[in-house]
């Protein structure tokens, strides 16, 4: 049941994520009736973390909040067992914990919840590192830039700014145009974000032309015909 709750898990990816990852669930539950906590950590473990993602995705479709406090019970219930056991579930338990607290910031508490995302963040950084991870460390990156950006519109400091920003550069240093072309739209139309915010702040003219030629840098892949939706946010 542990495979097959894993499997609807993959499939809610691609397809149907509502039904698959309420299937998905179903057979998590299932699984949990064997492996249970006192014979099976890590399997006990796993399953958790699966019914974390799961409930995420129900979250990033339907937007009921509750998923996401659903997510945060199962996912720190792994991380309990994984900080001792297993070094890679504990990275992407907190990994997953960041996307679950930036989301809920836009419901609820949102700077308490945004540094809870970062410092999840940076956690799940200590063990994705560049070479050994760049999948990993490119989307932390680019998730924890935004959670700055995010700071700074409310606390109004640029510093959360400029570390976005180092987040965004670093994200793109990875994402070469040839082998991540998607990787490459995505850090620079978050540059172009970042600079473009900045320019309120100082240095008007000189961000602003950055924050253009950024942006400028982000259509080079993203077009009318096949992203037609990243597009119009790009040029809007």
């Amino acid at each position: 049941n542990y495979s097959l709750g894993h499997a609807y898990n993959m499939l809610s990816k691609v397809r149907d994520s509502v039904v698959n990852n309420n299937l998905a669930l179903e057979y998590l539950d299932s699984a949990l009736k064997v492996f249970k906590l006192e014979n099976y950590p890590l399997e006990y473990a796993r399953i958790q973390l699966q019914k974390g993602s799961s409930y995420i995705g129900l979250y990033a479709w339907g937007g009921n909040v509750e998923n996401i406090h659903s997510a945060i019970s199962a996912i720190e219930e792994a991380l309990t067992i994984f900080e001792e056991e297993y070094i890679i579930g504990y990275a992407m338990g907190q990994n997953n914990l960041g996307i679950c607290y930036s989301y809920l910031s836009y419901s609820e508490n949102p700077r308490e919840n945004l540094n809870k995302a970062i410092e999840a963040y940076e956690d799940a950084l200590t063990f994705f590192n560049k070479k050994e991870f760049p999948y990993e460390y490119t989307n932390i990156k680019n998730n924890r830039g935004l959670c700055y950006i995010n700071l700074a519109n409310i606390n109004n400091n640029t510093e959360y700014i400029k570390k976005a920003i180092q987040d965004f550069e670093d994200q793109l240093e990875m994402c070469t145009f040839d082998k991540l072309p998607i990787g490459y739209a995505r850090s620079n139309y978050n540059l172009g974000l970042a600079y473009g915010n900045l320019s309120y702040h100082e240095n008007a003219e000189v961000n602003i032309l950055k924050s253009i030629e950024f942006y400028k840098g982000s259509l080079k892949v993203r077009n009318v015909e096949q992203t037609p939706l990243e597009y119009a946010y790009t040029i809007q």
